[in-house]
């Protein structure tokens, strides 16, 4: 297909195939200048911890403005629904080993959910 017919048929705009991959190494190239390098950054993703407890420093952050009580009980809901089990366990090792950071609402949903899994798993027999 022609170029003046493709720029018809987008309305003037080029193909976005054509602006993404410009867009893409623009952002790569900005990171770079930052100092970060994308291997670096996609180390970094939801399973580290520091990253862990942003996101539920955050999710309380959500539930603040109600009562404490349906706060913790929200956030303990979220984490339940939406953490997947490695996330979780990450996040206890993370705070285990003294890496502090959690607020109080979220650290109170995590205290929660870990005694409801311990009163849930069957005593070895």
């Amino acid at each position: 297909m022609q170029k003046s017919r493709l720029r018809g048929i987008m309305g003037g705009r080029p193909p976005p195939d054509l602006v993404s991959g410009y867009n893409l190494r623009s952002a790569r190239n900005a990171l770079v200048r930052a100092g970060n390098s994308m291997t670096e950054s996609a180390t970094h993703g939801h399973d580290s911890g520091e990253h862990l407890i942003a996101m539920a420093n955050d999710i309380g952050n959500y539930f603040r403005p109600q009562s404490r009580e349906e706060a913790i009980a929200g956030i303990a809901n979220h984490i339940q629904r939406f953490w997947t089990p490695r996330m979780r366990k990450k996040l206890n090792a993370y705070l285990a080993a003294g890496n502090a950071g959690l607020d109080d609402l979220p650290a109170a949903a995590i205290a929660r959910l870990n005694e409801q899994s311990a009163g849930t798993q069957k005593p070895p027999s």
